[in-house]
């Protein structure tokens, strides 16, 4: 992952941020990345600096003690998204990484709403997930046409460093039997997959959220990768629905591409 040099991740020193920055410890081990740790003071919390720097402490030497990443931490001061969109905007990061918790209404929140308003690749890691090997990689496909293809870039690199399999996910939502429509994409995702083993997986389900979610369970995927199209150079009319729901249900890591 060539491209991966500067990667952004909040913390707030839960267990939630700690399986999020030893998540990203297992894809950066092999490059000299920096990380920039940015923790967000917001009104709700109120913390004195004094005491956000002794619990940073803590955090390095219970978390930190064991990366093999360079690392920036950053204290903000404000409304927890629109810092982060800020720190996003500063330093332009090639990946950004958050931790999530199962039924964590606000996490979900933040994490939807991250992954429209930054134009970077973001990365969502449920804070169970404890698999760091990457070998199965899911691209839940829609059929519609890219006006980007680079956009897959980070995928392709995912799969080359980690000899990953790539299974592009059909969803038919219709109930009654129908030929599957004509893919728009499939030319874009050919030239970046040609040299990666990968194969077409077409499913069917009313609900595309729970058709998805049981695919990745029953075939022990490693990481889910879907593209936001509400931002960025492939927009079109989308509200980020199904990126909200697999956010809000997520079993495994969730890779957006914008």
């Amino acid at each position: 992952m060539k491209n991966l040099q500067k990667i952004l991740i909040p913390i707030d020193f839960s267990p939630v941020a700690t399986n999020a920055v030893l998540y990203a410890n297992s894809i950066l081990e092999k490059h000299l990345a920096e990380v920039v740790l940015v923790y967000v003071n917001t009104a709700d919390q109120r913390m004195e600096e004094a005491a956000i720097k002794k619990a940073f402490k803590e955090f390095e030497a219970s978390t930190l003690k064991s990366v093999s990443f360079y690392y920036e931490f950053v204290i903000l001061k404000g409304r927890l998204l629109l810092e982060l969109v800020k720190a996003s905007e500063f330093y332009s990061p090639d990946l950004l990484i958050m931790g999530t918790r199962s039924g964590r209404e606000s996490d979900v929140s933040l994490a939807s709403a991250l992954i429209g308003a930054v134009d970077a690749p973001v990365l969502v890691v449920p804070e169970n997930f404890d698999r760091r090997q990457i070998r199965k990689i899911a691209y839940a496909n829609d059929y519609r046409p890219i006006r980007e293809s680079f956009v897959f870039a980070p995928m392709w690199e995912f799969a080359l460093e980690f000899k990953a399999k790539v299974y592009l996910l059909h969803v038919n939502q219709k109930r009654v039997e129908k030929l599957v429509p004509a893919d728009a994409a499939e030319s874009s995702l050919e030239y970046y997959l040609e040299s990666i083993p990968h194969e077409w997986v077409y499913l069917s389900g009313d609900d595309m959220q729970q058709t998805i979610s049981h695919y990745l369970r029953q075939h022990a995927i490693d990481l889910l990768v879907v593209l936001a199209r509400d931002h960025g150079v492939n927009q079109l009319e989308s509200e980020g629905r199904l990126i909200a729901q697999l956010t809000a249900f997520a079993e495994v890591p969730i890779l957006t591409l914008c």
